[in-house]
This record gives C-alpha cells, sequence and structure tokens, in this order.
C-alpha cells in the first residue's frame, strides 16, 4: 500500500500534520536538525543524499526513490541522534516530497502496521545495499563500482529481476565514483573493464547487462 494512503493524508485538507512540496532537478532540500520531528519521503521523483566531504565538498551517499524515508532517524524517539548530522537532498528529477508530523506518522504506523508494508521493505533494501557496500570498501575498483551498480539498480527496481538495464541519466561517473568511494581516474578504468566484459553494454545512457552483472559479482565472491 501507498504511504500517502495508509498515513490517510487526503483526510488533512487543512495540512495540519503534512506538507507537500514540489523540486525541480538540481533543487536542493536542506535537512536542518531541527526538524527532528518531521518524517520526510518522496511520492514521486529521485534524489541523492549528499553529505560534506572533508573538502567542504557535497558528497553523494544515497540514491532516493519514492518509499524511501529520507530523515529516517527521526524515527528514533529514544535514542540520541547526534547533532552534526547534516546532509542536504538533491533532487534529480521532478519530484513530489511529503513532510508528515513524527507523532502523527508514528501513531498511524502503530495502528496499521500492515500497511506499511512497502515502507519495511525499503528500510531492507538499503541495509541490504549498505552491508554490500561497507563489505566490499577494500576491495578493488572493479568490485565496488560493479556492486555500487547492483546496488543502484536494486534500489532503482526492487521488485523485478531485470536482464538489462538503462540507467537514469543522473547515474554519471561521478555519482558512482562518490557511491563506491573510489577515485574518478579508477572508476573510469573499471567502467572501461566492465564495458569489455559485456557488463556495460552502452556508456550513454548508461545500459548495464543485469544478468552479467550478478555472475560477475557471485563469482567474484
Amino acid at each position: 500500500m501507498d504511504i500517502k494512503k495508509a498515513l490517510y493524508l487526503e483526510q488533512d485538507a487543512t495540512y495540519k500534520y503534512h506538507q507537500v512540496k514540489i523540486y525541480q532537478p538540481g533543487d536542493i532540500y536542506q535537512y536542518d536538525n531541527g526538524e527532528e520531528e518531521k518524517i520526510v519521503f518522496l511520492d514521486k521523483g529521485a534524489a541523492l543524499i549528499q553529505a560534506q566531504g572533508r573538502d567542504s565538498d557535497w558528497i553523494s551517499h544515497d540514491l532516493v526513490t519514492p518509499k524511501y524515508i529520507i530523515s529516517l532517524e527521526n524515527m528514533m524517539t529514544n535514542v540520541y541522534v547526534p547533532s552534526y548530522l547534516i546532509y542536504r537532498v538533491k533532487f534529480v528529477e521532478t519530484s513530489k516530497m511529503y513532510i508528515v508530523n513524527r507523532e502523527y506518522f508514528l501513531n498511524h504506523l502503530y495502528l496499521n502496521p500492515l500497511d506499511f508494508q512497502e515502507f519495511f521493505e525499503s528500510l531492507g533494501i538499503k541495509y541490504i545495499n549498505k552491508t554490500r557496500m561497507v563489505a566490499v570498501s577494500n576491495e578493488r575498483p572493479l568490485i565496488k563500482v560493479a556492486n555500487s551498480l547492483f546496488a543502484i539498480i536494486y534500489t532503482l527496481h526492487p521488485n523485478t529481476q531485470i536482464k538489462l538495464c538503462e540507467l537514469p541519466s543522473y547515474v554519471t561517473q561521478k555519482f558512482i565514483s562518490e557511491y563506491s568511494s573510489t577515485g574518478k581516474a579508477r572508476t573510469s578504468e573499471a567502467l572501461k573493464l566492465l564495458e569489455i566484459m559485456g557488463i556495460v553494454e552502452q556508456k550513454k545512457p548508461l545500459k548495464i547487462n543485469v544478468e552479467k552483472l550478478s555472475s560477475f559479482i557471485s563469482d567474484d565472491h
């Protein structure tokens, strides 16, 4: 079931418990520690979660699609959240974002847990992807880039077993480099190797043979 339907947001006609915002590609939503009582998620579109690196550059760490909770830490009511947790959301598609009062969100979650199945599944996907990336963090660039591509595809198409995937234009070499924590030059080399292996079938737009990618990752481990 759709999260916004599970929350009965259409009944909150006066927007007492939620806000709706529309963003265009390139727009920024700056997360603020003062917003700890808000749950944020997309209804449509896509965005990148970015945090500041050592040189104050904004580095992309995650991809957010509909039904993914952006401000997941705001679900916690009994656990301390470090004040230095600062990030922003950069939109890469025209997106519709919901900002919901935390108490309102949790009350509906407790009342109708089965209606939030897609939400729990999205948490599982995030956990699987992060675990995968930590597991290969010390591997050679080829392995890190291959696993990053698989994680991105799994985020975009969690419910389907696809054989070939054309990635959106915002999945650039720069994003793959940041997502995999691999230098730009090493990422470029890895993509060239994946192209030789027949895993990258096309560079612009990036088209991936998912069957070959899955086999390569499985064989490597």
